[in-house]
């Protein structure tokens, strides 16, 4: 019997609809977030805090620009509207027209009202339409990366999309938006590319960064988390590990395939904690 017709995935769709408006409340880390119900919402009843959830929610954000690249279906853009409280802006990019659409949602759950979305992909270069291809189950799962692409349509079970794409350089110039404070980034394996279209905000801030590390096999996460340390490190930046708590250089980069890297330069630093990321990663950004 074909899986779209399965007991099993007729028994899901119908369950789905007729919770489709159903609110409850999830936690990320310490923080309780309303969400309609929808993918994960199950894992999300009973949830243990990960490693980035404990790091992101023990920043002080406080009237802080965050930009969340990546922003998913709105859990972690309603985490940060909460850190930077009303003097603070969040900034949230998701060209994925599904989750869009639930982010909003989530967005008005919340009542956050400190928050701008664009439906816009971040990368390296300007273009319109976009081959984007999406797991049909999975909406994070969606990418403009060749490789990933190649592993979601192995399945079966996917989605052709176009997305609008630009570079955070253009994105902050045309939609006249406040530099960026911190800056996370969860793109599906097209992380180098969003740094390398934000070379202008680079040269005249130093926003931290907080970046999901993705790749389609461990080949390519090893090459992809290499290429973005030597970037960020031409760039003065420090880089710690958050699953392994250690600082990372070019030599060690490996270690950092996977999970989260949190980068800051050292002229944002405390004199005296100049040598460690992790000495300062919980502290005021």
């Amino acid at each position: 019997m074909p899986e779209s017709f399965s007991p099993k995935s007729t028994f899901l769709s119908l369950l789905k609809s007729l919770l489709a408006d159903y609110v409850h409340k999830t936690r990320y880390g310490s923080v309780r977030i309303k969400r309609k119900w929808g993918a994960g919402s199950l894992s999300g009843i009973i949830h243990r805090a990960t490693p980035e959830e404990d790091f992101l929610t023990s920043l002080d954000l406080k009237g802080k620009t965050v930009y969340d690249i990546g922003g998913f279906i709105g859990l972690l853009s309603v985490v940060f509207a909460k850190a930077v409280g009303q003097t603070g802006k969040v900034i949230v990019f998701e060209p994925n027209e599904e989750n869009h659409a639930q982010l909003l949602e989530t967005l008005r759950v919340n009542r956050v009202d400190n928050v701008r979305v664009l439906k816009l992909g971040i990368s390296d270069t300007k273009g319109k339409e976009q081959p984007f291809i999406v797991h049909e189950n999975f909406g994070a799962t969606g990418s403009l990366d060749q490789e990933i692409q190649s592993q979601i349509v192995k399945t079966g079970r996917f989605k052709h999309l176009h997305i609008d794409v630009d570079t955070l350089d253009n994105a902050v110039a045309t939609y006249g938006l406040p530099k960026p404070d911190f800056i996370k980034i969860d793109i599906e394996g097209m992380e180098y590319q969003a740094l390398l279209g934000m070379t202008e905000i680079l040269r005249t801030g130093s926003p931290q960064f907080h970046i999901e590390i993705h790749g389609a096999d461990q080949l390519s996460k090893r090459e992809n988390i290499g290429r973005i340390v030597a970037f960020l490190e031409s760039q003065g930046y420090l880089i710690w590990h958050v699953e392994t708590r250690q600082d990372i250089h070019s030599d060690n980069s490996v270690i950092a395939r996977e999970g989260h890297i949190f980068c800051k330069r050292p002229k944002s630093l405390l004199a005296h904690n100049i040598c460690s990321v992790r000495q300062t990663c919980t502290r005021s950004l």
